[in-house]
């Protein structure tokens, strides 16, 4: 409503909390506020989701590093509101004790302290293995491990030991029990290959020609069907197996197409 009535030093003659608001700017207020808390309950409800998928996943007694949350927010400013990790190990620590209470446990998400355990700078084996927050891949030079950073950070987690529960300062790794099931760890962090010989047509989800209706069950014989023209993925499926497998004579009939136009070998992108 024009220039704001001041004295001769500047300052206002009526404070800024005596002002009356435009209802569009309460309307406005009110429409921020409601989005605000849309997007703070989605937030929660999301990190029940994923707390429960863990909690089913890995169990009710899980590890995490005692970081800094706030340091997070200096490196990554306001983008840490998009994940919101504190909401989230809240959310896997309710989950996990309530599923330990209905089992008869102790339960929950317990805090180690990166000072002492360092698990992304170690390897199962016990040797360290030095890491810039640039490297992504863990490689070690002892036993020859190589997977992802985080995963193999994960794996060691598991081998935490505190003397006290509620000390983050009083975790250890126990590397006598990582280092004996290592031939498992790299079999667990070792790249998928997919199995040989398996053919590019799935024998057992099929379409119906011409309207796209798929069954779960294997095709019948007297619906002709459509080449499943998947391309290629990371991992292959096993085909179907027994008197109606997959070969290239039946792949024709089933398809109409001619001999040289029979599926290749190749990887599938969908599992049976």
């Amino acid at each position: 409503m024009g220039p704001r009535l001041a004295r001769a030093d500047g300052a206002p003659v009526q404070s800024y909390r005596r002002d009356q608001a435009s209802k569009t700017f309460l309307r406005n207020l009110r429409a921020a506020a409601a989005g605000a808390a849309s997007a703070a309950q989605a937030r929660r409800d999301r990190a029940r989701e994923i707390a429960a998928k863990i909690v089913a996943a890995h169990g009710y007694q899980l590890v995490v590093e005692d970081t800094s949350i706030a340091a997070w927010s200096r490196s990554w400013g306001r983008a840490i509101g998009a994940f919101t990790p504190s909401t989230l190990v809240v959310a896997i620590d309710r989950e996990a004790r309530t599923v330990a209470a209905l089992a008869g446990a102790t339960g929950g998400v317990v805090r180690a302290s990166t000072r002492t355990t360092a698990l992304s700078q170690h390897c199962p084996c016990g040797a360290r293995v030095d890491k810039r927050l640039a490297d992504r891949v863990h490689r070690c030079s002892v036993c020859g491990l190589v997977g992802d950073r985080d995963a193999v950070a994960a794996l060691l987690a598991s081998f935490v030991r505190l003397a006290h529960r509620d000390e983050p300062g009083s975790a250890r790794v126990d590397y006598d029990a990582s280092s004996a099931v290592l031939p498992q760890i790299k079999r667990a962090l070792s790249p998928y290959q997919g199995w040989q010989d398996t053919l590019s047509e799935s024998t057992d989800l099929s379409a119906r020609d011409g309207s796209f209706v798929a069954w779960r069950t294997s095709t019948p014989r007297s619906v002709v069907v459509a080449r499943r023209t998947v391309g290629t993925a990371s991992r292959s499926t096993r085909d179907e197996t027994g008197s109606r497998q997959t070969t290239s004579e039946r792949a024709r009939m089933r398809t109409n197409m001619l001999r040289k136009y029979a599926p290749v070998r190749a990887y599938l992108r969908d599992n049976p």
